[in-house]
């Protein structure tokens, strides 16, 4: 009996600092997630950031073929990349003054939207030289305060595909996680100037199996490029 008592007590102990662990642990978790969803909140700028520090776990050692940079000139020249994982990385610690895209179809709006960032903070002429820039592509031209692109041609808008918006959700960790992307979208279209309520219209109409093509006249017009040049392509 006496033995009986003593082992109950120290089951009862052990339960006490098991149970005492789990409240700690889950306090630490509360305002850890507080923290984190009012920076979330408040810094569109960091937010990206703190996503792509989670994002770039994934990315090692970025293929970057397709992507030339002139140190002299500070200039990518984009040669039908497409955008991929790991494409901001192959970006995001060089100096760049000007982005020259041949023709780009597209990719992953998580790396064009950090792209578009830096593109913005840091003033990066944007320039389309090639026949296409659709999807992702058009977050670059549409982010640039001096965004050009040839009187030939042309940039397409479409919907993001439900494959991405789970795999993004997982990525960063976060319930909605696309909502979270577009919304930063919205803000850097609405910073340079872009007819967002076009953009929004045009993409509901428009699934991801589909495309709604822009010429350069419209491209200006509703705000995705600053100037139209003539251009031999």
């Amino acid at each position: 009996m006496y033995h009986n008592i003593i082992c109950i007590t120290f089951m009862s102990d052990s339960k006490k600092k098991n149970f005492k662990q789990i409240l700690l642990n889950i306090f630490v978790g509360f305002i850890s997630s507080i923290i984190f969803l009012i920076m979330i909140h408040q810094f569109n700028f960091d937010k990206i950031i703190i996503l792509n520090s989670i994002y770039s776990l994934e990315t090692k050692n970025p293929d970057c073929s397709g992507i030339e940079y002139n140190s002299t000139l500070k200039k990518i020249t984009m040669f039908n990349a497409r955008i991929e994982k790991g494409f901001f990385s192959c970006l995001k610690d060089k100096e760049i003054h000007e982005i020259e895209i041949k023709s780009n179809l597209g990719g992953l709006s998580y790396e064009s939207i950090a792209t578009a960032i830096k593109i913005q903070k840091e003033n990066i002429t944007v320039t389309l030289t090639g026949p296409i820039c659709a999807s992702a592509c058009v977050d670059l031209l549409a982010s640039s305060y001096n965004s050009q692109m040839c009187s030939s041609s042309f940039i397409g808008i479409h919907q993001g595909s439900s494959y991405f918006k789970e795999k993004i959700s997982n990525i960063i960790n976060i319930e909605g996680g696309l909502d979270t992307i577009n919304k930063i979208q919205e803000d850097i279209y609405s910073a340079n100037g872009v007819n967002t309520q076009f953009y929004l219209d045009t993409i509901k109409k428009t699934p991801f199996e589909s495309m709604h093509y822009l010429n350069s006249l419209d491209s200006f017009n509703y705000g995705f490029v600053k100037h139209i040049k003539d251009c031999n392509i």
